[in-house]
């Protein structure tokens, strides 16, 4: 079995556990504690999850945990333009767009692939379940592949995995194709108490980095494209409330759905590559 890179999961595994750099040794490649934008979205994205740009890249594409409908968000204000219903209240969690689809995942790991403008929806079960609790749905051109970042893993708290699903075959790959331990991420920050929990999953379109999004960490892993860590950033707590989505244009801007609470709203951080 090898890596969306080529390379074998036991060889990529073990890259994982080489050092990475910290932020104060390599410079970061986004403002993250001053974004360039951010949009303030309406109490029905209160709890927004997921985010995708359109093929045009003139709208963001999301999605909540709570409803089955697809928001069309203006790329440039931030206002929302319409909603598209694409099935029934549940848990979903990652939207992709490829193509002429959106596919859209939930937290048990079955993906619904809906076709647009005609609303027809496609399901698609894997062997994953809740217990893997799938937070963070990528796209992975270069193997045109999506990556499905898995929160738990039934029976072992320490490692953290990603599993991708073929869009040629339409099917999940047996074996997890990303894989971060506890212990990794822990030697990495010099954080005996942190829980990398991956709530979101994007690959830059240049650099061909993996970007692993944590909520419960309040933190970024970089990963280069033969999976070594690279970062380990700490996201500032009053720029995020519980950073949920990602995605890149294709010049490497980045946006982060940041889902709301009681007293605030959802809103979608937009940041300009540095340099």
């Amino acid at each position: 079995m090898t890596g969306l890179s080529g390379i074998p999961v036991c060889c990529l595994v073990g890259m994982l556990s080489i050092a990475c750099n910290t932020p104060s040794q390599m410079a970061l490649p986004y403002a993250f504690d001053q974004p360039d934008k951010v949009f303030l979205l309406p109490p029905e994205l209160v709890e927004i999850s997921g985010l995708s740009l359109s093929a045009d890249e003139q709208h963001i594409m999301a999605i909540q945990d709570e409803w089955g409908h697809l928001f069309h968000i203006d790329l440039q204000t931030g206002a929302v333009l319409s909603s598209t219903p694409f099935g029934a209240a549940g848990d979903y969690e990652g939207v992709e767009f490829v193509d002429s689809f959106a596919y859209i995942v939930n937290s048990s790991g079955t993906l619904f692939q809906v076709s647009l403008p005609e609303t027809e929806v496609a399901t698609f079960e894997t062997f994953l379940n809740d217990s893997y609790d799938v937070e963070g749905l990528g796209y992975d051109k270069s193997s045109h592949r999506l990556l499905l970042a898995c929160k738990e893993h039934p029976g072992n708290n320490e490692d953290r995995m990603v599993f991708a699903f073929s869009l040629a075959e339409k099917q999940l790959l047996p074996e997890p194709v990303l894989r971060v331990t506890q212990e990794d991420v822990r030697r990495h920050t010099g954080n005996r108490d942190v829980l990398f929990k991956p709530s979101g999953i994007a690959r830059h379109p240049l650099t061909n980095e993996y970007y692993l999004l944590s909520a419960a960490a309040d933190m970024l892993l970089i990963l280069d494209a033969e999976g070594q860590i690279r970062q380990c950033i700490p996201l500032p707590k009053h720029r995020f409330h519980q950073p949920e989505g990602i995605c890149f244009s294709s010049n490497g801007t980045l946006y982060i759905s940041d889902e709301g609470g009681k007293r605030r709203p959802g809103s979608i951080k937009v940041f300009f590559p540095k340099g």
